[in-house]
């Protein structure tokens, strides 16, 4: 039975042993991780020089291993290219995305580049900055490019860049037969994918000897090797300078991507080439340039290949020597303008029509389920298109985040994993986030815009979208920045792409918070300084307009009792005013009258309403008299005493009556009470009426009525109602009635006597006569 135990478990542990470990994605780590055999990491320029030696000493040429560049490698300097002729490279070179600059070839090879000759190898992944050669004689020819002199045999390029700097072309100086090339010298059976060249050639050519050159922007050399998505947008300039005129067997061959495309399996689909072409022969009549917009020469039709969808910008003709007789229009080989390979649209659509020198085009593209891939693939990027993998960028808050200084960052600057370049990816999400040094400000201030690079990004204008976690979120309208707020701190993420890198900061704007001022209905609100009174005032308020002084004013018939506030309250509140609802706080606020507001202060930390409160001021009625003279004061029909007063209420519109009761033969100011009372309520219009009688009760009394209206009267400075009245005994005089009825009475008592005596008389004579009087005619006898 152990037996039987044994032969099982060394069964399995074989088994085991011979089961090759496989990741998720089905890599065999073995195969990639044993011994480190089957990768290399290079991450220096020494490393690189090392797998040169090796190859090119016929040591190693990496078949079946692949290696991997970690980090940027700028400013090469003096460069032996990986690989020649009889010790090619035939491995795996992975550049990741890095980039390899300032390579410089001095020594004359053949086969000159980072790599020089390849056979069945693969080069993916790598962007090489400006490569130059300044040695390109050599009697066996020279095949030149910046990735690759030579390939052969299946040898593939993918994913690659070159380019050069603004100032810097790829000059060559050509003394020998040639292939010269931005990406690839000579490509035979190869095959190019995703790869493009930005890089301006230039070479010349000085000597007459019967020689051939093939330059391009993308390739010297092609022949039955298939190209998808090959571009070349760089210049292409070749120059004879020779003393003397060249043979007519010299031929300069010299296309916008190839200087020579041959075998009839070549393929090429969706290229695109740009740039200007310059072959310049100080011998025109030798006729020994020859020049096409995409190739100096198509040598053989593709008849199990194709070439379709290329769309050119300069004026030639595709080819310059066209010995196939392939239809370049049937097959979309075209000119386009200048502009249309700057505008991503051309590149996503399956057909483009445009207008060119007044004619409409239609330019189709081949790959209909294979098209430019702007999602993962490429990017268009200062008007040009770009390998996504190759674009680094650099964003980053700014050392002043705000204009305030009340922000802080709470993202930790970045750290890239390679020094040598910018720290984020094509469209690498970046996380920047920041919040308030003083957690009180998030109630105080809010960002209320973006700046990239001190340039406002128009946060108004962002999308806003509602997210479970995070409440309001704003997106930019290409989708390439949120701004959202997570408790108390902002966070940006943003897309690293050419058009999102810099600097950012904030602009902050201060909360406005709406602040009522208001009194009750015995008072009146105004701000310090102003004659204006108002039963409300409305005012926003905020951190940085935060400070007014408002005064509370009476009616006089009150005072001043102090303040309340007020806050919201969408659940309870005993007060309502623009549509809110509020909640009497118990804070203890300044009985300060007028009272200065500082917002964001103490209790004045939100929207607020502040409320004038006014208590009953009663007018004390208070006279000093004297009572020999006077016999008493009401007020409304209540005595008032010199003593201790009484207190009277006046309420709005109530008619008052002031009564003085004077006593007989005292002489009454009444003009002075008049003013007195009009200066105690402040008003010399005021309505006031006077009346004069007799008491009713005691008709010794004058009485003197003061009637009037306390509506809408002040007290003036003062309620207490306080005076003396002014009062005298009236002087003694002769009544001029009292003469005259004494004179009146003296001649009357004489006209009396008087009167009785004729009386008599006339009696006495009618008793003589027997008649009243004598006649007239007996007048004379009648007294004699």
């Amino acid at each position: 039975m152990k037996k039987i135990y044994s032969f099982l478990i060394c069964f399995l542990l074989a088994i085991l042993a011979l089961t090759p470990l496989v990741t998720k994605s089905g890599e065999n780590l073995d195969t990639i991780y044993a011994d480190g055999e089957n990768q290399i990491t290079v991450s220096s320029v020494s490393e690189l020089r090392d797998i040169a030696t090796k190859v090119n000493s016929g040591e190693d040429t990496y078949s079946g291993k692949t290696i991997l560049l970690t980090k940027d490698l700028l400013d090469v300097g003096t460069w032996t290219p990986i690989g020649q002729k009889g010790a090619p490279f035939k491995g795996v070179f992975d550049g990741q995305g890095h980039t390899i600059s300032g390579i410089s070839v001095t020594d004359g090879q053949t086969y000159q580049g980072l790599f020089g000759y390849a056979s069945g190898a693969t080069i993916k992944n790598v962007c090489v900055k400006d490569f130059t050669s300044t040695n390109l004689y050599n009697a066996d020819g020279v095949y030149v490019g910046s990735i690759l002199g030579a390939g052969i045999q299946n040898t593939t390029i993918e994913s690659c860049e070159v380019d050069s700097s603004a100032s810097t072309d790829a000059a060559y100086e050509i003394v020998c037969n040639s292939a010269v090339g931005g990406v690839v010298g000579y490509l035979d059976g190869g095959r190019v994918t995703n790869t493009s060249s930005f890089m301006n050639v230039y070479a010349t050519y000085n000597l007459r000897n019967e020689y051939t050159i093939k330059i391009g922007g993308f390739a010297g050399r092609v022949e039955n090797s298939i190209f998808v998505k090959a571009s070349s947008f760089g210049g292409v300039k070749i120059e004879y300078s020779g003393e003397e005129a060249p043979t007519l067997d010299s031929k300069f061959y010299v296309g916008g991507f190839a200087g020579e495309i041959s075998g009839d399996s070549t393929q090429m689909f969706d290229g695109v080439v740009g740039g200007t072409i310059s072959a310049i022969n100080n011998y025109p009549d030798t006729q020994t340039m020859v020049v096409g917009s995409v190739a100096g020469a198509l040598i053989d039709a593709p008849t199990t290949g194709k070439m379709t969808s290329i769309a050119y910008t300069q004026t030639r003709d595709a080819f310059g020597q066209n010995n196939s007789g392939y239809l370049t229009a049937n097959n979309y080989i075209m000119q386009v303008s200048e502009g249309l390979i700057s505008a991503q649209a051309f590149y996503q659509s399956d057909s483009y029509t445009y207008e060119m020198n007044g004619a409409q085009y239609t330019f189709v593209w081949s790959q209909g389920t294979n098209k430019w891939d702007f999602d993962s693939v490429w990017v268009m990027a200062n008007d040009k298109l770009r390998l996504q993998i190759f674009q680094f960028f650099d964003l980053s808050l700014a050392d002043f985040l705000d204009n305030d200084g009340l922000l802080e960052r709470t993202s930790a600057a970045p750290t890239p994993a390679d020094p040598s370049r910018k720290p984020y990816a094509y469209n690498e999400i970046v996380n920047m986030s920041v919040k308030f040094k003083n957690s009180e400000n998030n109630k105080y201030y809010d960002i209320s815009d973006i700046l990239l690079n001190g340039q406002s990004l128009n946060l108004s204008e962002f999308i806003e979208t509602t997210s479970p976690d995070y409440g309001t979120v704003k997106t930019s309208k290409t989708g390439e920045i949120t701004f959202y707020k997570d408790g108390d701190t902002f966070h940006l993420d943003v897309k690293a792409t050419n058009s999102t890198e810099g600097k950012y900061s904030f602009r902050l704007k201060a909360i406005e918070y709406k602040v009522y001022i208001m009194s009750d209905e015995n008072g009146a609100v105004r701000y310090s300084g102003s004659s204006t009174l108002a039963q409300v005032l409305t005012r926003d308020m905020s951190a940085s307009s935060n400070q007014i002084s408002i005064e509370a004013v009476s009616n006089k018939k009150y005072k001043f009792n102090g303040w309340s506030i007020y806050y919201e309250d969408s659940t309870a509140g005993d007060k309502e005013y623009d549509q809110k609802l509020w909640k009497k706080q118990s804070i203890s606020l300044p009985a300060t009258n007028p009272l200065a507001i500082k917002f964001a202060n103490g209790a004045y930390n939100q929207n607020f309403l502040l409320m004038a409160n006014f208590a009953f001021d009663p007018c004390t009625f208070s006279f000093a008299f004297d009572s020999s003279m006077i016999a008493k004061i009401t007020v409304n029909n209540t005595d008032v005493v010199s003593s201790s007063g009484e207190t009277v209420t006046l309420d709005k519109n109530e008619a008052v009556s002031i009564k003085v009761f004077v006593k007989e033969e005292v002489e009454f100011d009444s003009a002075n009470l008049e003013k007195v009372i009009k200066s105690f309520f402040s008003r010399d219009t005021l309505s006031l009426k006077l009346d004069t009688y007799k008491d009713s009760i005691d008709p010794t009394l004058t009485v003197y009525e003061y009637t009037f209206s306390t509506s809408s009267l002040d007290y003036g400075s003062a309620s207490t109602f306080n005076f003396s009245l002014t009062t005298k005994i009236a002087e003694k005089k002769e009544d001029p009635n009292t003469t005259l009825y004494i004179v009146l009475g003296s001649v009357g008592g004489a006209l009396l006597l008087a009167g009785i005596g004729i009386t008599i008389w006339l009696v006495m004579r009618k008793k003589a006569y027997g008649k009243t009087a004598a006649p007239k005619d007996d007048y004379k006898n009648y007294y004699y």
